[in-house]
């Protein structure tokens, strides 16, 4: 597991330093300013592959300058990144890129990589990314070995193809159709309960359904069903959420039973780790499911593989996602991290983790830093009343401005018209409709 993370002169901010927990680390922050990006390099650091683009770094004349005026040299600052493994055994290492070398062909310490467990990265664009030490780890020198498992969205669900013919995943669409019909599948069995389990609640529990079916004439496919309150529907037509969920549930399901299976080919235990990466959570999801999406996945891991030591970093935009943390959140265990803009810099910080109690107190608290959980008119139209309210002397027609636009922003049940009526009061001031 990630312990620990440095990196100067690349991404933005520089530099970065984080001290990563165990369990739960929750990254929130503005767009553009690294989360993503901080996951693209947890992944690297952990894998020893890149899910997407390789991280560019820069070069920059180190501080302060000095020159050699007999040979003309500017010192150069290279990038690099530092990290510390929390595995079987702990490992320090880092990389750099080389001068004269690429910006982006890093450079890392020799050494074989530890042994962290399996590792999963849920991208936003729907594609997913594996690494199983018991098929991408270098076991040995004379059989070759993928560096890692990459799937696009639609690999996912259609499959994933070798360089020679056949397949190294069937996909989630033949794999469910297949253990469906499969009356011993365990794995049709754990596909079952996780969609239980991830499921918002009773009344939208996901389900598989009947046989699968043809669609279309010119389409030979039998597309499995997926049961839902309302009815059946097949599952390339669920909605963009539910595929989001359903293709969580079928790799856990297809990491573990593969993994276990590789385990037992080698002769060696399966692993009870595992590092999940997750960008935007809580992508495509409805509130409903938004405040339970967290601690549903990490129950869903224990229920798949028990006794799991399991590492989350995940990032959100969600003060719902927040919200559903408070009763679940470990301190000991658990961190909140939070990119921020600071006088043209991008900077990450580790936040003290506080209880504001619903999605409105987080909109409002440093963590996503906004005045009001309002639109900006109505944010604005408030910071007028209240300059008003505590300002000196009465003006009768300056107050019904106010409250026009007030009652223009405002319903009539928010709690703010107590504290204007009040406030008018004070200031001796009756106006019409108040």
């Amino acid at each position: 597991m990630l312990k620990h993370m440095r990196l100067t002169h690349v991404g933005p901010v520089d530099p970065l330093e984080a001290e990563l927990d165990e369990r739960l680390n929750v990254f929130t922050g503005d767009n553009g300013l690294g989360k993503s990006f901080l996951l693209d390099v947890a992944w690297w650091i952990l894998t020893r592959t890149w899910a997407g683009r390789p991280a560019m770094g820069r070069r920059k004349v180190a501080v302060p300058l000095r020159r050699d005026a007999r040979k003309g040299i500017v010192q150069m600052s290279s990038p690099s990144i530092h990290w510390s493994l929390r595995g079987r055994r702990a490992v320090e290492g880092s990389a750099t890129i080389k001068p004269g070398a690429s910006p982006t062909e890093w450079t890392r310490s020799k050494g074989r990589p530890p042994l962290v467990g399996l590792v999963l990265y849920a991208r936003i664009d729907g594609g997913f990314s594996l690494w199983d030490p018991a098929r991408n780890y270098w076991w040995d020198e004379e059989h070759e070995r993928p560096p890692a498992y990459h799937f696009t969205r639609e690999e996912v669900w259609d499959g994933k193809p070798l360089d020679a013919p056949g397949k190294i995943c069937e996909g989630l669409i033949r794999d469910w159709r297949d253990w469906q019909q499969n009356s011993s599948s365990n794995e049709f069995r754990l596909l079952t309960e996780l969609l239980e389990i991830l499921s918002p609640e009773p009344s939208e529990r996901m389900r598989p359904g009947g046989p699968p079916r043809v669609l279309e004439p010119d389409d030979g496919r039998r597309i499995p069903m997926l049961e839902l309150p309302y009815g059946e529907v097949p599952l390339i037509h669920a909605s963009a959420g539910m595929r989001r969920v359903l293709a969580l549930a079928y790799l856990l399901v297809w990491s573990w039973e593969k993994h276990r299976e590789a385990s037992e080919s080698r002769g060696i235990p399966p692993e009870t780790r595992m590092v999940l990466l997750v960008d935007e959570v809580e992508a495509h999801l409805h509130p409903r499911w938004q405040r339970v999406i967290v601690p549903a996945i990490l129950k869903a891991i224990e229920h798949v593989q028990r006794d799991v030591s399991v590492q989350v970093l995940m990032t959100t935009h969600s003060p719902m996602v927040l919200a559903s943390l408070e009763p679940h959140f470990e301190e000991e265990r658990d961190q909140l991290f939070r990119f921020a803009m600071e006088e043209g810099h991008v900077e990450l910080h580790r936040i003290d983790w506080t209880k504001h109690g619903d999605a409105t107190g987080w909109l409002v608290s440093e963590v996503f830093g906004l005045q009001e959980a309002r639109s900006p008119e109505a944010e604005e139209a408030l910071e007028q009343a209240h300059t008003f309210l505590l300002g000196e002397g009465a003006m009768p027609r300056r107050a019904r401005e106010i409250q026009r636009k007030l009652a223009e922003l405002l319903p009539s049940t928010d709690p703010y018209w107590a504290v204007w009526r009040f406030g008018l009061q004070r200031m001796k001031l009756k106006v019409e409709g108040s």
